[in-house]
């Protein structure tokens, strides 16, 4: 995946391809940077577990209800009112998002503990298109517009934010552009830059590894010049099946047939996410 940054005069976009699973969500470290990017297809793990839904995002099927999704990750260093935008190419798109608080795990999202706000069920905003958290073109967005209020942030504090177009036209990827705004980000333009933060490492290419064989059986072996301090291992669920010291070798005779998502994490917190199959 590529990343690709244009600079305009007053701001700066990145189109980017946006992950479809909660576990390898795209890290935002600039909360001034407006993201352009694109949902298409579904992820390869369940994020809800089975059910028809998550939060208050819903689909008819199992297989439909987060496809065209995007996943987002920040953690706050600052507390303090937040508010984002998501505008749509197609201003008639309706797109629903769901932002989840409290450090959230991705294989347990059903925990309403870490449900903050959404807005599904919204008519499509009368302001651009544009759905979130509050204000667009001296608008303030409520409910009615199919926008909502501002969150307070809490400092030190992880946050996911789920984005899905519903109407999603059917010869083309659906694109949209993600910015953030509120006092916190007014105030702290630093707001999600924290020590060690590095955006999506797919993007930026800062680490690579060779995982084989893939499909495999009984072993998955890593080479890589990266020293990774951990590695974790999912199903399609989200379950975590392994979380481990890091090793060259994983033993994977006890697997069942089917796909797994490896995420292989350094001693910075850098994440590199990997599909593997079983066989």
């Amino acid at each position: 995946m590529q990343l690709i940054v244009l600079f305009f005069p007053f701001a700066i976009f990145s189109q980017i391809n946006t992950p479809e699973d909660c576990i390898d969500a795209y890290r935002i470290c600039n909360a001034t940077q407006n993201y352009y990017f694109e949902v298409s297809g579904i992820g390869n793990i369940d994020d809800a577990n089975g059910a028809l839904g998550l939060y208050c995002l819903s689909q008819a099927n199992i297989a439909q209800w987060e496809n065209n999704s995007a996943w987002f990750i920040f953690t706050s260093q600052y507390t303090g009112e937040f508010g984002l935008l998501i505008c749509p190419d197609i201003t008639t798109e309706d797109w629903n998002w769901a932002l989840f608080h409290n450090n959230p795990n991705c294989s347990d999202l059903a925990n309403n503990s870490y449900w903050l706000r959404c807005n599904s069920g919204s008519p499509v905003s009368l302001v651009d298109g544009c759905t979130g958290m509050g204000f667009k073109n001296g608008f303030f967005l409520g409910g009615a517009n199919g926008l909502q209020a501002y969150v307070n942030l809490t400092a030190g504090t992880t946050y996911i934010l789920h984005a899905v177009c519903r109407n999603f036209p059917s010869n083309a990827p659906s694109r949209a552009t993600l910015s953030f705004q509120g006092q916190a980000v007014t105030d702290h333009p630093d707001l999600f830059n924290y020590a060690g933060c590095t955006m999506s490492t797919a993007d930026f290419e800062t680490i690579n590894a060779m995982v084989y064989p893939n499909p495999f059986t009984n072993s998955i072996h890593i080479e890589s010049t990266t020293a990774f301090k951990t590695m974790e291992l999912y199903d399609v669920l989200g379950k975590q099946i392994i979380s481990k010291s890091f090793e060259n070798q994983l033993d994977t005779s006890k697997l069942a047939q089917g796909i797994y998502l490896l995420r292989l994490i350094t001693q910075d917190g850098e994440v590199l996410v990997k599909k593997v199959v079983r066989e």
